[in-house]
């Protein structure tokens, strides 16, 4: 129920809240501390199978073989997390 009314207040066209993702559809990474909070949506759970989590944008990356380590030595860890999200200008935000 409370899904609906969160749907229907984004397509009621009053300019509120219409446009941002629906929340039904997307997970995010919730960062608070005591300078702030932060919700960063995302596209999917892993990267290559490192688990991106809040903690990894909180710069702490489980990796979990030599592997993965090699893969963010390589990309770098903003790659690693920009993978997991949306683009600026996607139509999913």
């Amino acid at each position: 129920m409370e899904s609906r009314a969160v749907e229907n207040a984004l397509d009621d066209g009053s300019g509120g809240m219409k446009g941002w993702v629906k929340p039904a559809f997307y997970s995010y990474n919730f960062i608070l501390t005591r300078a702030g909070m932060v919700l960063v949506p995302r596209s999917k759970r892993e990267t290559e199978g490192i688990p991106i989590n809040s903690l990894a944008f909180a710069g702490f990356l489980l990796c979990k073989s030599e592997e993965q380590v090699n893969l963010v030595h390589e990309a770098g860890v903003l790659d690693v997390l920009a993978r997991s999200g949306f683009m600026k200008n996607s139509s999913h935000l």
